[in-house]
């Protein structure tokens, strides 16, 4: 199955397939590849031993709820901004997990250093969690042992958007545009918005906001352009206005949107996209000479969109 990459398991049950990824994992044999399909298709995490454990799903975009299987343990509106934040912050940490240090100087920069703060914030969520739902190991998913805090046996939309994204891109810059397609339709379904919008910010986080904001806009921008190539004008244009709608300030997106609509024959809808993308600007503070020149360059832009459909 690896050589091939094959991960669909046709008419096989959970009941036939757990216990053959378990006995992969457990005697290493294409042990990365049992755990990676167990996770993708079944939400299990299976350690070293072949014990399983069901994952945690973090759905962080655009809003915060923790899932396991099909129970919605919390949601943002539960925990103060200070637990949102604990989470938000080790969800941005590479591997989901930070020195204890490193975690406590993030959320308490100018404070001395003391762990209590941290073993506080997590037996809150712990006790938020077990409030409604007793039966959950809390501590085996929000874990402080040694040195380290971190989130384990869990998955992330923010994660699995990051991936779709790059794969997209990826088939994009190699001319596959059809793959490219389906990988950034696959991340469409997962954006609901920007990262964690509740929690406070630390560096991660801003950080981590800003990576998948800027991976967004490329998958809006490239996508645009390969589904302007297939003819599907009327998709193109939605894409972009959904994305205008939470961006007025963006001048590619009001560039192409304001083009698409001259080539529909609607100079209408053309001009309001410029007055909503002037009207933002000045919003944001730009001069009204910036401005200007701004919108002179998107009504003079003759540019074709072929053009811009090289990687």
């Amino acid at each position: 199955m690896r050589s091939n990459d094959y991960r669909n398991c046709f008419a096989w049950s959970p009941q036939i397939i757990i216990p053959v990824l378990r006995f992969a994992v457990k005697h290493d044999i294409e042990a990365a590849f049992a755990r990676s399909l167990a996770e993708k298709r079944l939400g299990l995490d299976i350690d070293h031993q072949g014990m399983t454990r069901p994952l945690i799903q973090l759905r962080t975009l655009g809003r915060f709820e923790i899932w396991l299987e099909d129970t919605l343990l919390i949601r943002g509106r539960d925990l103060t901004p200070r637990p949102q934040q604990y989470v938000a912050t080790l969800i941005a940490a590479p591997g989901h997990e930070l020195p204890r240090e490193s975690l406590q100087e993030a959320m308490w920069p100018d404070a001395g250093q003391s762990s209590s703060k941290l073993y506080a914030l997590r037996n809150r969520i712990k006790n938020v969690i077990a409030a409604r739902h007793a039966n959950i190991d809390v501590e085996a998913y929000f874990a402080l042992r040694g040195s380290l805090a971190r989130i384990e046996h869990a998955i992330t939309d923010a994660q699995s958007f990051s991936s779709y994204v790059r794969r997209g891109l990826q088939h994009w810059r190699h001319n596959e545009l059809w793959h490219a397609g389906n990988a950034f339709y696959a991340a469409h379904l997962l954006w609901h918005g920007g990262y964690f919008p509740t929690a406070p910010e630390t560096d991660l986080v801003r950080d981590y906001r800003g990576e998948l904001e800027r991976l967004n806009q490329k998958r809006v921008i490239v996508w645009s352009e390969i589904l302007i190539a297939d003819g599907d004008i009327d998709e193109a244009v939605e894409l972009l206005s959904s994305y205008f709608e939470s961006d007025p300030t963006h001048n590619e997106v009001a560039s192409r949107l304001h083009r698409l609509h001259f080539l529909n024959g609607d100079p209408v809808a053309a001009g309001k996209i410029l007055q909503r993308h002037q009207a933002a600007l000045y919003r944001e503070g730009y001069p009204p000479e910036e401005v200007n020149c701004i919108l002179e360059d998107i009504c003079t832009d003759a540019g074709s969109f072929g053009s811009l459909l090289s990687p």
